[in-house]
């Protein structure tokens, strides 16, 4: 019985070749079961010899807050009017990792923080695969409701330019000169995911 993959059309797809540092993107496009995915492939001169037939990947990709992963091997690139569509092989095993399961360490990094359109600063006090802990500074406490979307703009460590992460206010202690929110991630790609898992795992590896 072929195993039915928790995969939508669109979804980011982070490729993993050997000899190469960095995972590249790709857009999952389309299957037939059993028998291959279609990934709109990235032009990425560095993936010539990787994506011919026989090469052999590691895809991962984020689905309602798993990572998953599977082993994989190209079939044929096609070139379609303009667009690189890889095939690659249907994964007879695919790992999962449910982003509950991780550990939150603490994590301080100036942050900016968006609720509605303002903007406040503030820090991020811990942070895990789901989301993180933020305290917002500030006179005048913004109007905050429980699951209300925010935007937080950051550089995580490894990176060179800040990134934009999306989340939803699960949380909310509100002091007297500022409030502490607990945020959960949403929509952050396999890449970030991957950044978070390997620093969460070398901080907690350093003090054991």
């Amino acid at each position: 019985m072929v195993r039915q993959m928790n995969l939508e059309i669109g979804t980011l797809l982070m490729i993993e070749t050997q000899g190469v540092a960095n995972p590249v993107k790709g857009v999952f496009v389309g299957m037939v079961p059993g028998q291959y995915l279609i990934v709109q492939s990235p032009s990425a001169p560095v993936l010539a010899d990787q994506l011919r037939e026989g090469g052999r990947l590691v895809v991962r990709y984020l689905f309602s807050g798993v990572v998953y992963g599977f082993k994989t091997s190209v079939k044929m690139l096609l070139n379609v009017e303009g667009q690189r569509l890889l095939f690659i092989t249907y994964p007879l095993i695919v790992e999962e990792h449910n982003l509950r399961r991780y550990n939150r360490i603490e994590f301080h990094l100036p942050a900016t923080i968006r609720i509605g359109n303002l903007e406040y600063q503030g820090d991020i006090l811990d942070i895990s695969l789901a989301g993180c802990g933020f305290n917002l500074k500030h006179e005048s406490i913004p109007g905050i409701v429980m699951d209300e979307k925010v935007e937080l703009c950051f550089r995580f460590p490894g990176l060179e330019d800040s990134t934009n992460w999306s989340g939803v206010v699960r949380n909310i202690t509100i002091g007297k000169f500022d409030a502490k929110l607990g945020i959960q991630f949403e929509n952050i790609d396999a890449d970030i995911a991957g950044r978070i898992e390997a620093y969460i795992k070398s901080v907690t590896e350093y003090f054991e």
